[in-house]
This record gives structure tokens, C-alpha cells and sequence, in this order.
């Protein structure tokens, strides 16, 4: 597995998903996504259907459909995530997946929808190949910024990554 290139593939498909969901109409949806590599370059693919469950599971069946035949995908959708006291969060869910790879790799980042921003760092699924000294981090997230750098809109994302909060916006702007 080459850990650099599933970071290349996942910064790309973070970027993407930014840039869908910070223009979104308030109460849209975003239509669900899988990046398409070939020679590091990528084909973004959306995957509309009538109902959210059904465009995900068409771009699950996309990612596995293809899983042979390319260097590698990436994807992206919106979903929600509970909170140990029963509240549901917004979250960015970004999945990537390169030969070498028995699991893809899952990661997460919160956001607030309107205004839209990034809320906390990104959150890993545990996967048993992703273990990573210090270095090897370093190396990855080098590599992720070159996914994010690499999307057209990667500069008015690396702007938007700046200005991540550490907490839940409010309606009054302060952080909770």
C-alpha cells in the first residue's frame, strides 16, 4: 500500500467535499461522490438518486465496482454522527482506497452547515494497515495538503481549513 498516494486521494476528496458543502442551499443534500484515479489523476463522479440512501449505496456499489481496474478511488457525502448524549452532529465523511488496501480508509471531520465551517480535526476509523509513527504522519498530512492543493478549489479550502473552531458555533457567532 502507498500510504502517500491514499493521502494524495484522500486530501482530494476532502477538498472536494468542501467546496460542494460550503455552497450548498440551506437544507440540501449532498449528492454523494467517488473519485476515479488513474495515474493520479482524478474523475469525480456524482451519484444522484431520488432518495440520500439510494445515491450512497449507488456510490458504494461505484467504488466497488471499479475497485480492479483503477489505481485507487475516493469519496465523499455528508452524514450525521451521534453523540454520546443522543444529539446528531454534521460531519464530512471521506473513505479512500489504494491496492494494498484489505480495508479503505475511513476518516471524518465535523462541520457546522450555516454558516458552513469546519468544527475540531479530522477523526480516523481504526484500521489495523493505518498504524503510523510520527514521521510517517508528517509524511502523510505533506501529502494529504498535496491532495487538497491539487483540487481547483484547493487554495479557498486551505482558507477554510484556517479558520476551523475548535468548538460548535452558536447563532450569536460565539463558540460552544
Amino acid at each position: 500500500m502507498d500510504a502517500n498516494v491514499l493521502a494524495l486521494y484522500t486530501g482530494y476528496a476532502f477538498t472536494h467535499a468542501v467546496q460542494v458543502q460550503s455552497v450548498l442551499e440551506e437544507n440540501a443534500l449532498m449528492v454523494p461522490f467517488v473519485v476515479h484515479w488513474r495515474n493520479e489523476t482524478p474523475e469525480p463522479v456524482m451519484y444522484p438518486a431520488n432518495t440520500q440512501e439510494q445515491a450512497v449505496a449507488l456510490a458504494i456499489q461505484a467504488r466497488e465496482d471499479r475497485t480492479k481496474s483503477l489505481d485507487g478511488w475516493s469519496s465523499g457525502r455528508e452524514g450525521l454522527l451521534k453523540q454520546n448524549d443522543g444529539t446528531e452532529r454534521d460531519v464530512l465523511l471521506i473513505e479512500a482506497w489504494v491496492p494494498g488496501l484489505t480495508e479503505h480508509l475511513v476518516l471524518f471531520h465535523y462541520y457546522s452547515p450555516r454558516p458552513f465551517v469546519l468544527v475540531g480535526g479530522f477523526v480516523y476509523k481504526n484500521n489495523p494497515q493505518f498504524k503510523r509513527s510520527p514521521e510517517e504522519t508528517k509524511l502523510f498530512s505533506h501529502h494529504f495538503r498535496r491532495g487538497i492543493s491539487s483540487h481547483p478549489f484547493g487554495d479557498d479550502c486551505l482558507k477554510i481549513v484556517a479558520k476551523t473552531v475548535d468548538r460548535w458555533p452558536t447563532a450569536t457567532g460565539q463558540n460552544h
